[in-house]
């Protein structure tokens, strides 16, 4: 999945003008943090919000806890190997602070505005690092903010956000590295220019792949309908408003003994998502690739999260991997909703939901 994720990432920076202004050094970077086994997200995205804009995001993270004076001789040999494992983590995040701190201090030269931000005392680490780059021409501004300082007219901004608490008031999550680095590039594209998404058309471009896993046993396609009315709510949904909504699709499932089948479907999927967008820039989507997920990835996530028109039908494209730490298999959901979504707090078991009447697979 590496090789996959880097090849995604050449393949749509050698292919689009924006590649030549994107910092070098910070794609570098990425790679080291990547190699590092940082989990990373990359997004794409043209909104109706910033038309005449495509902007590309990557994000990596990584949290852990390791406390030295705990460690004792006469542990156990398994409780030394976690020690080990978290003591090796721990290095990693300085190592890849310490490698962010130098390139972003090599590059800050180059950057339009700067701030950091450093604390250490009371057994508390905080490191919050920004660089933004403007664009030099007269483009609308564009408000956006990192690490909680917002700026204005932002071409290409990084962020390095780090927190550590030694006192372990926090629990296990005790340690936190975060990396964020934004793109923006002027597409030539105009209001008049921005389409609805073509839901059938994208839909027709992956039910051949979705449809190949029938020959797998086990795996299941079932159809989704989830329907609330106006004023409705219940504690089994997730979403709080009480507006109307209608989300119908289909959700299929593979499951987890077929590791080199998901791996490859989540590669096609993502790989056929970028491919049509990119093909198709003037139609609002947002795109996520995540690195390695498998079976990382924990919480429903989208591959592609789209509006066919304002107001109108929206698409999604998601999976799922880690259901509550328990790794069952790739669950995909590619629906499409009227009015407001909500999702079902139980929605791997249904064949319907009405107003909190549920039917259930069989």
């Amino acid at each position: 999945m590496k090789r996959l994720f880097a090849i995604i990432l050449i393949m749509s920076l050698t292919t689009s003008t924006y590649s030549q202004d994107m910092n070098s050094s910070l794609r570098q970077l990425e790679d080291y943090l990547e190699q590092q086994g940082f989990s990373f997200t990359y997004c794409q995205s043209q909104s109706n919000t910033m038309v005449g804009r495509t902007t590309f995001q990557w994000n990596a993270w990584v949290s852990g806890w390791y406390d030295a004076s705990t460690y004792q001789e006469n542990m156990g040999e398994e409780t030394k190997q976690q020690y080990s494992i978290k003591k090796l983590s721990h290095q990693n995040i300085l190592n890849a602070i310490d490698t962010t701190r130098f390139t972003f201090s090599r590059i800050s030269k180059d950057a339009s505005e700067s701030f950091l931000y450093e604390y250490h005392e009371n057994d508390m680490d905080t490191i919050r690092y920004n660089l933004i780059f403007r664009f030099k021409d007269d483009s609308p501004n564009s408000p956006n903010s990192i690490n909680n300082v917002n700026y204005t007219n932002i071409r290409e901004s990084v962020g390095l956000k780090y927190y550590r608490d030694k006192s372990n008031r926090a629990g296990c999550f005790d340690e936190m590295f975060m990396y964020d680095h934004n793109y923006s590039m002027p597409n030539g594209l105009t209001k008049e220019d921005i389409k609805p998404f073509d839901i059938p058309a994208f839909e027709a471009l992956i039910k051949p792949v979705l449809n190949s896993i029938k020959k797998l046993k086990g795996a299941s396609i079932n159809p989704v309908y989830w329907q609330y009315d106006e004023g409705f709510e219940s504690n089994d949904l997730y979403g709080s408003n009480k507006h109307m909504g209608l989300t119908t699709g289909t959700y299929y499932f593979i499951p987890a003994q077929y590791d080199k089948e998901i791996e490859a479907l989540y590669t096609q999927l993502a790989t056929l998502a970028q491919d049509y967008v990119n093909r198709h820039p003037e139609q609002s989507y947002h795109y996520y690739y995540y690195h390695n997920p498998i079976p990382n990835v924990s919480n429903l996530r989208e591959i592609l999260n789209c509006n066919s028109q304002t107001g109108g039908d929206k698409y999604r494209l998601s999976f799922l991997i880690n259901d509550n730490g328990y790794y069952d298999g790739f669950h995909i959901l590619s629906i499409t909703t009227k009015g407001e979504y909500k999702l079902p707090k139980d929605w791997q078991t249904l064949k319907s939901y009405i107003n909190g009447e549920k039917t259930y697979l069989k």
